[in-house]
This record gives C-alpha cells, sequence and structure tokens, in this order.
C-alpha cells in the first residue's frame, strides 16, 4: 500500500492502551516524552485511573509558556495484532492540552518498541516474536 503521492502528513496509528482502544496516537520521533492529552485519560477505566501519580513537569510549548503535566502513569501498550503484536509498558505524561490527537508516543516509547515510522509511506514497523510488524497510519 505504497503512497504515491507523498505528503508531510504524521504518522498517526490505532494501539491498545490500559485494555481501551485508542485511536488518534501520534509517532512522533522528536517528542522527548510520551505524552496522554487529559480528555483521553478522562476515558480510561477509574481502576486505571487511580494509579496517576502526582508529578508536575514542565514541558516546552509553541508558546513559549511553559505547559505543567497533571502526573505521570505508567500504562501497558500493545501495538499490532496477533500474532504480530508487541506490549511494553509506557511511562505517559497526562497533560492538559487541546491537541487533535489524543496520544503522543515518542523518543521513549519508539525506542522500547523498537518502532521506525515511514511519513513517505505512511507507516510504522517494529519487531515481534513472530516478525516484523507493520501498522498503517489512519487516514482522515
Amino acid at each position: 500500500m505504497f503512497n504515491t503521492n507523498p505528503s508531510d502528513a504524521p504518522v498517526v496509528i490505532e494501539a491498545e492502551i490500559a485494555n481501551c482502544n485508542v485511536r488518534g496516537i501520534y509517532t512522533d520521533t522528536g517528542a522527548g516524552a510520551d505524552i496522554m492529552y487529559e480528555y483521553c485519560f478522562e476515558q480510561l477505566p477509574e481502576r486505571v485511573k487511580e494509579k496517576l501519580k502526582d508529578t508536575f513537569v514542565p514541558l516546552a510549548s509553541f508558546a513559549n509558556d511553559p505547559l505543567w503535566s497533571k502526573g505521570s502513569i505508567v500504562l501497558e501498550v500493545v501495538l499490532g495484532k496477533t500474532p504480530f503484536k508487541r506490549t511494553a509498558h509506557i511511562d505517559f505524561l497526562v497533560v492538559k492540552a487541546n491537541s487533535q490527537y489524543n496520544v503522543i508516543l515518542g523518543r521513549s516509547a519508539m525506542m522500547t518498541f523498537g518502532a521506525v515510522t515511514s511519513m513517505v509511506h505512511e507507516m510504522m514497523k517494529f519487531p515481534t516474536p513472530a516478525g516484523i510488524a507493520t501498522l498503517y497510519a489512519e487516514r482522515g
């Protein structure tokens, strides 16, 4: 499924986070943190939300105003589908901000999964015990 008219659109995928299907996950190899936006976090089950730890970390924003996290939480993330799937525990900063995405998977998560993204091919690849998995970017 090669795109003959490549764009600079980001690779946005779907994954299972804390046993919930989450769409709108922006894969950003330039991001120094793994982010979950508060409106996505609020959709998680109460038993999961109770694990949020108070960690107030300032994040740089485009407006040069610091954006503070509401806390951090380690959640199980599953990329791919059986048999080509992989599971890891990712430490997310929960942030209250407006975004068209629910989650940003940054460098740390990408390294944990051994993932490589290609905007030209609109996909992500990562190793699994069954072989290399391919996730295609969500379509509008």
